[in-house]
């Protein structure tokens, strides 16, 4: 239905005309926990109905705003032991008068004769009614979500939740969630708590959250500001993988007419503990381990093509040469290491040529094991006369990737400790030149690295972990089964963690073009969810309404498209959405100073 606008409706109630018949200023009625409010009804919006049930409630509506578009505007209601916060729905005009039989008649009879006392006498008994569904529940005194043990009787008051009841209430950020009527939004306060132990006002466990999107929507900026409400905990460490090297160098959002001050925001949120100086790594700042990462990252170089290797063996070559590595490490033990992945070859060929000689032969054997064995020796001896023609080239790609392994370097076991365990804050930098296969393997090869040291920090480490994860354009991490070659097993590994890590508190937030694009248990598995509009595949849609319902899909459908409006507009569901119980709901982001300013004010322990 339609109706007038709901704040003009609020200004013609009470004498003030600015609508204090509705709420009265804030009181300090929860005095058990400092620092949270709640507003002082004075008179209420509509009254529950019989019958109720568990979750939903029907409302008659105050007679003065049966004309207003009150359809999912934000209401709570009191009861014995706490509050239900809900919305309003299903709004309807009604005139039971109208639904007597006999009155029909006489209405029929009236309206062929041209009189109107019937229309009139009906028209004076339209009431409005509207459904309350009820999405969560706050105990009294503690603020915290709890199961009510009372429903409401009918005759009680139900209450618009206004921006001065939603901030005194929660007292938490809000992120720049708007929701309700567009003339009387209602900020949607964000719960980004630390994974840490309760006691501490953590969540005691991990948890996922997935942001989806197209091209222009807003998503990685908006999953940025939810990272920044999570590094302002000085206990919770937060790693924000960068593909596209935008975050490294500062530059999210810009062009898009939403740029984000990444660097600025974390120095400001974190209180001066995040540094870029410091804080913001590319892959030549760490110190690589792995045969088979060695054998990737090299092919970013154009080694093999340089030494002869077709584009349809070079998978196979990265697996024998990662092989034969391993097997010059072996053949080391117990006796001189000369040889380790950060040795350059052309310093190893100047200082001991006979070592030299032995670690050519290793390599050059390796790539051709990648080939069948009536062939192999052929293929051997083509690969001798290609180095010797281009020795120093070959080196030369050698080295650069021997640079990536030095033991100089940052370790990066100690640098993923420091985010488990010490609450830091770091940027990482992916970017990878090269054709596009060698840089999907050589991306999957150092992952599934990253990750093979992740697992086992964090399973030492088990409850001292919290940390948050945030991986930039997922699907490239974790795609859906039958991906793009070498991404298989590592992002069923990758799934595997999200699902076992929960319990050791670390958790993942993953940024997605497209629900389906992307390995559904990382939908599936997410607690928190967020859809930026502009999602048209169908199976796009289909996915969200898998995980969200049919009703959800509608709801999505209805929110302007991204290059329709200077705004942007999101659909999110989930538990750090405690004025909607974690269901669904549209909304609107702040712009980032906004956002910083609200996490200033904001003191609710994170």
């Amino acid at each position: 239905m339609k109706g007038k606008p709901l704040e003009e409706l609020l200004n013609q109630s009470g004498d003030s005309g600015r609508g204090e018949a509705l709420m009265a200023p804030l009181g300090d009625r929860w005095g058990e926990k400092p620092g949270r409010r709640e507003m002082s009804p004075v008179r209420p919006v509509g009254t529950i109905l019989s019958p109720v049930t568990a979750n939903s409630f029907p409302v008659a509506l105050n007679p003065d705003l049966q004309a207003a578009f009150l359809e999912g505007q934000p209401v709570y209601l009191e009861v014995a032991g706490g509050y239900f916060l809900g919305t309003l729905q299903d709004q309807r005009l009604s005139a039971p008068i109208l639904e007597d039989n006999q009155v029909r008649d006489l209405l029929r009879v009236e309206s062929q004769q041209g009189t109107s006392r019937i229309l009139e006498y009906g028209t004076a008994s339209v009431h409005g009614t509207a459904n309350f569904a009820a999405s969560a529940y706050y105990r009294k005194g503690s603020g915290e979500p709890g199961t009510p043990t009372t429903l409401p009787l009918p005759g009680s008051p139900v209450y618009l939740a206004t921006p001065e009841f939603v901030r005194g209430f929660f007292n938490l950020p809000e992120l720049g969630l708007h929701t309700g009527a567009e003339d009387h939004p209602v900020p949607v306060p964000v719960a980004a708590r630390h994974f840490g132990p309760r006691e501490k006002g953590g969540t005691g466990e991990g948890y996922t959250i997935a942001i989806f999107g197209p091209t222009g929507s807003g998503k990685t900026v908006l999953a940025l500001k939810l990272a920044l409400l999570y590094a302002r905990n000085p206990e919770m460490g937060l790693l924000l993988l960068d593909p596209h090297e935008e975050m490294a160098e500062n530059t999210v959002g810009e062009g898009t007419g939403y740029p984000l001050d990444l660097h600025r925001a974390l120095v400001r949120v974190t209180g001066g503990r995040f540094s870029p100086k410091r804080d913001v790594f590319t892959l030549d700042d760490l110190a690589l381990e792995g045969n088979h990462l060695f054998a990737s990252l090299l092919a970013l170089t154009g080694f093999y093509r340089e030494i002869g290797v077709g584009a349809n063996h070079r998978g196979e070559a990265i697996e024998s040469l990662a092989s034969a590595l391993e097997d010059l490490r072996e053949r080391q033990a117990g006796g001189q290491k000369w040889y380790t992945l950060g040795t350059k070859l052309a310093e190893l060929k100047a200082a001991h040529p006979d070592l030299y000689e032995k670690a050519k032969e290793a390599i050059l054997k390796g790539l051709a094991d990648a080939y069948a064995s009536r062939s192999r020796e052929s293929r051997l001896e083509d690969f001798r006369n290609i180095w010797e023609g281009r020795e120093e080239k070959l080196l030369g790609m050698w080295d650069r990737t021997a640079e990536r392994f030095s033991p100089t370097r940052v370790s990066l076991r100690d640098l993923l400790d420091d985010i488990l365990r010490r609450g830091r804050k770091v940027i990482l930098s992916l970017g990878l030149g090269g054709e596009q296969e060698e840089v999907v393997r050589a991306r999957s090869a150092l992952l599934s690295y990253m990750l093979k040291v992740l697992e086992v920090l964090v399973r030492q480490h088990r409850l001292e972990n919290n940390a948050l994860f945030l991986v930039d354009e997922a699907p490239a991490f974790v795609p859906r089964k039958g991906g793009e070659e070498g991404a298989g097993e590592t992002a069923e590994r990758l799934v595997a963690m999200v699902r076992q890590f929960r319990k050791f508190r670390v958790g993942f937030v993953f940024v997605s073009q497209s629900t389906y694009a992307i390995h559904p248990a990382v939908l599936s598995e997410a607690a928190v969810r967020v859809y930026a509009s502009g999602l048209s595949d169908e199976r796009d849609l289909e996915a969200l309404a898998a995980r969200e319902g049919k009703a959800v899909r509608r709801l999505y459908e209805t929110l302007p498209q991204p290059w329709s409006s200077s705004r942007r507009y999101y659909l999110g569901a989930g538990r750090i959405f405690p004025l909607t119980g974690g269901r669904a709901f549209a909304f609107t982001p702040h712009d980032v100073e906004t956002l910083l300013e609200r996490l200033e004010e904001a003191s609710y322990p994170f």
